[in-house]
């Protein structure tokens, strides 16, 4: 997968292949949650609206508490995964909580209920159906989100990243852990 290049007078260059495809992918989603948390954190009581409509918390305080911590938690995730520190951590976290929408989504269908997803705008109950194909979309999309994550689960290192200051310097960690055990 890693091909070595050397110019004349140049230091040797890596080209790996997985590890743009992990930037491209890491940077993409660090986006998406960073727009995603940026457009509710104006309107934190919106966006506990919106986890209202979705009535999966038997209290509605419940729904309150994960409607205003919602959004600084995507942001967090996003801006982790765009600078690329604790990538595979910031990676399982979005993987996580993407599922977690797919499964209110899935739930919401399956009810009949009628809402905006509130990933992207204010969210909430809808006075009018909801064609259930963007059920489907919004299910799609997340989809492709998990699949993003999964990788760089897999495969964190990546291009460009703040992940890469820290490796060469952890077989320092590592001797010190050791030292104390003997």
């Amino acid at each position: 997968m890693s091909q070595t290049y050397k110019l004349k007078g140049a230091l040797p260059h890596v080209h790996d292949h997985g590890a743009a495809v992990g930037t491209a992918f890491r940077i993409s989603l660090g986006i998406v949650l960073l727009i995603a948390g940026g457009l509710k954190i104006t309107d934190l009581g919106q966006s506990a609206v919106a986890v209202k409509a979705y009535r999966l918390f038997p209290q509605p305080i419940q729904a309150e508490v994960v409607g205003y911590a919602l959004p600084p938690l995507e942001i967090l995730i996003g801006v982790l995964l765009i600078v690329g520190l604790f990538t595979r951590v910031a990676a399982t976290a979005a993987a996580l909580l993407l599922v977690v929408f797919i499964v209110g989504i899935i739930s919401v269908w399956a009810r009949g209920l009628s809402i905006e997803c509130g990933c992207f705008n204010d969210g909430g109950a809808s006075a009018s159906p909801i064609n259930p194909f963007e059920y489907a979309r919004e299910i799609f999309r997340d989809l492709v989100l998990v699949g993003m994550a999964i990788w760089l689960m897999v495969w964190p290192r990546t291009l460009w990243a703040l992940d890469s200051l820290a490796r060469p310097h952890m077989h320092k960690v590592y001797e010190l852990m050791n030292d104390d055990q003997e």
